[in-house]
Parts: C-alpha cells; structure tokens; sequence
C-alpha cells in the first residue's frame, strides 16, 4: 500500500487532476473541500502528507497548517501549501505557518509529484 496524502482543495476539478496524477505514483489518496472535512478525516487516519490549499472557504490553509503544528498528533506530517498567491509574501506566510513546501498555481503535474516525493522520501 502507498503512502496516504490528504488533499485539502475546494476546486473540485483541480482536486480531480492532483488525485489522478499522484495516484498514478502510487499514493493513496482522500479528497476533502475544507477545514471540517479535513479534520475528520484526520481523526480517521493520520496521512503521511497532506496537500492544503491556500485559500478555502471558512478556515485558510494558513490556519489548518498551524492547527496540524499544535497538535501532537500530526505536528511531524509534512504539509505543502498550494497557492495562486505568488507574492513573496505569501510564501513566507505558508512556512511561517509551518508547511514544508509552498507551490505556486498553476503547477506543472511534474513539479508536484517532485515536491511529494520531497516530502515523503523511502
């Protein structure tokens, strides 16, 4: 079995393209649209990584990557942050938060799977 990334992403579409593309590596996937969905999820089963939008409607990627620091429990999983905000400001923002990548929208499908793979060596 691959090792589990969460995708938190509100574009259903963009959702569909990132699923297929890492599942294709081999990763195992679920998909959630905001913060309520990712935390449950979550509490189902820890993922080895998780994939976070920026911007999502209620709570920011920005707060649900400091809230995964906070707790003990996912304080280690890595976090990459997806963003059309390119500003260097953002960037900082996003690792200030605590994610270990910030990548920039619209990505390269190669660029990601790069960045995954970063993530989660072995």
């Amino acid at each position: 079995m691959g090792k589990s990334i969460l995708l938190v992403e509100d574009d259903a579409d963009v959702s569909t393209i990132i699923c297929r593309c890492l599942e294709v590596q081999g990763y195992e996937l679920t998909r959630t649209g905001n913060a309520l969905q990712a935390y449950a999820a979550m509490g189902r089963r820890r993922p080895d990584l998780v994939l976070l939008d920026a911007m999502l409607p209620m709570v920011s990627g920005y707060e649900i990557c400091e809230q995964l620091r906070r707790d003990p429990r996912t304080a280690d999983v890595p976090v990459i942050i997806l963003s059309a905000r390119s500003q260097q400001f953002e960037i900082e923002r996003g690792l200030k938060a605590g994610a270990s990548f910030y990548l920039t929208k619209p990505f390269e499908l190669d660029d990601l799977v790069a960045v995954v793979k970063k993530a989660l060596p072995g």
